[in-house]
């Protein structure tokens, strides 16, 4: 039997693959102004430890912004955020969120942020569906920082340090075991080991501690 593929094959083929690559590089396109008002989000929130805990509510907050209208495009009432709403207002004091929330297409009246989207509009929910995953890690760092800026308000020698969101896993991680590790020679000693126990077993076992458990694993 003849196994050769026919011409015409082939070129519909290529054709696919060349259409689905233009396709993927014009949503890599349309997302790209997304991509950076997140990361200039992430980047503004991680040096603020005094704003950590609420930053990290209102960021949730905008996460399920995103994913209301990408998980129901068909509905209206998600697609419209009332600027006088407390907890939209709020929201959008956040540093970051506006930005963010427009670069996926939202723009303002006097009275709202409105999505002007189209339920069919496949591209559109993608870029909502990634920018909500991308706020949702961006709330996970921000949990995890909050943790780690706590502990260190508990250690004299961890809050004495100026605060700097890169390294501040290693150091706390670092400080878990020398703490652990260190002699104990009486009741007292072992007391105060005790703490940092329950800290190196959280760090271990909560979900949000990613950036805690990569600097545990080398060691």
């Amino acid at each position: 039997p003849n196994r050769c593929v026919p011409l015409y094959t082939r070129a519909d083929r290529i054709a696919n693959q060349m259409s689905a690559a233009a396709s993927s590089s014009s949503a890599d396109a349309a997302y790209a102004p997304v991509a950076r008002a997140v990361e200039a989000m992430r980047q503004s929130l991680r040096e603020a430890p005094e704003r950590f805990a609420a930053a990290s509510k209102d960021v949730g907050v905008l996460q399920k912004l995103l994913r209301n209208p990408a998980d129901q495009p068909e509905e209206p009432r998600f697609r419209k955020l009332k600027l006088t709403n407390a907890t939209v207002a709020r929201v959008l004091a956040t540093t970051g969120v506006r930005e963010v929330l427009e670069a996926c297409g939202f723009s303002a009246d006097a009275e709202h942020l409105e999505l002007r989207m189209e339920a069919t509009d496949t591209a559109a929910v993608a870029r909502l569906s990634s920018a909500a995953e991308a706020v949702e890690a961006a709330q996970r760092m921000l949990q995890e920082l909050h943790w780690i800026a706590t502990v260190r308000d508990e250690v004299p020698s961890l809050a004495a340090r100026p605060w700097a969101a890169d390294g501040a896993a290693h150091a706390l991680v670092q400080a878990c075991l020398a703490a652990v590790s260190a002699p104990a020679s009486d009741p007292l000693a072992l007391a105060a080991k005790i703490p940092w126990v329950r800290r190196l077993n959280r760090l271990m076992f909560s979900a949000e501690l990613q950036e805690c458990r990569s600097s545990l694993s080398p060691l």
